[in-house]
Formats: structure tokens, C-alpha cells, sequence
């Protein structure tokens, strides 16, 4: 009997898509904008620089209560990457230090909270795992004005 290997990217991807929709496709309004996996409309995407060869594309993991998605792609040369989709549907793609560039390797996140701070894992050049915070994006800070003079 021949055995054929599942890459582990695949496994861990329906995986996190399983219980995603096991865990939020159960109620109603579950991306907080009217569309549910069960009788809502499904909205589908795809990351910039996603590769669509066998095992390669878009992997969405979670989504926050602002509808930013987290997941990662897998390119054309099977490296794995971050993105956060807004509810606009602009990405921001990212890669952690440390993460290698080979098949296989690359950076994989998993869950994004309210303040947009996001974990997941990485692979290095060595296939060594390691997990990872990307601290939410800082806003600007606003000057604020002069209050009036008091009388």
C-alpha cells in the first residue's frame, strides 16, 4: 500500500477551517457584518502573491470582531506567509524574523484579537518551529488641540 505524506500546511489548514466553522458558523452573524457561513453569502479571496499550484493559496484562520481576517498564503515556491485582510478588503502581508524561505518554511498565524495583535508559528531554516506576537500597529497620535484660555 502506497503511503502518500500530507503536507503538515494542508493538515494544519483544514484543520483551523474546520473548527472555524465548527466554532462560528453555528450562529447567526458571525463576521458581524451579515455574512455567515450557514445561508449567508460566502465571501472568497485570495492573498496577494498566493501561488495556485497544488497545495499553495489562501488559508484564512480567524477573524476578529472588526472583521480583520489572520491567516497566511503559501507562495508559488511553497513558503508560507502572513496576512491581515481589513474589513475593506486591503492586506497587509508579513513575514517573522527569523522565519526561512525554503518549501515547508515560513510564517503561519493563527489569531488575531480586538486590538489587532496577532500569534501563530514560524518555521526556520533548520525546520525548527517557533511561535510569534506581532504587536497591533500603533496609531498615530493626533496632536491635541489648545484648550482656550480661561477668562
Amino acid at each position: 500500500m502506497k503511503r502518500t505524506k500530507i503536507p503538515r500546511n494542508t493538515f494544519i489548514g483544514v484543520s483551523v477551517l474546520a473548527l472555524t466553522l465548527l466554532a462560528g458558523g453555528i450562529s447567526n452573524g458571525v463576521l458581524g457584518f451579515g455574512n455567515t457561513p450557514l445561508g449567508g453569502a460566502i465571501i472568497t479571496f485570495d492573498a496577494p502573491g498566493a501561488g495556485t499550484g497544488p497545495g499553495q493559496g489562501t488559508l484564512a484562520g480567524n477573524i476578529n470582531a472588526s472583521g480583520a481576517i489572520t491567516g497566511w498564503y503559501i507562495d508559488t515556491n511553497d513558503v508560507s506567509h502572513g496576512f491581515v485582510r481589513a474589513m475593506d478588503g486591503t492586506f497587509t502581508t508579513f513575514d517573522s524574523p527569523g522565519a526561512g524561505t525554503g518549501p515547508g518554511q515560513g510564517t503561519s498565524p493563527y489569531c488575531n484579537n480586538a486590538r489587532d495583535a496577532i500569534t501563530g508559528f514560524y518555521v526556520d531554516t533548520n525546520n525548527t518551529w517557533h511561535g510569534f506576537l506581532r504587536a497591533a500597529s500603533q496609531p498615530t497620535p493626533r496632536p491635541r488641540p489648545t484648550p482656550p484660555p480661561r477668562p
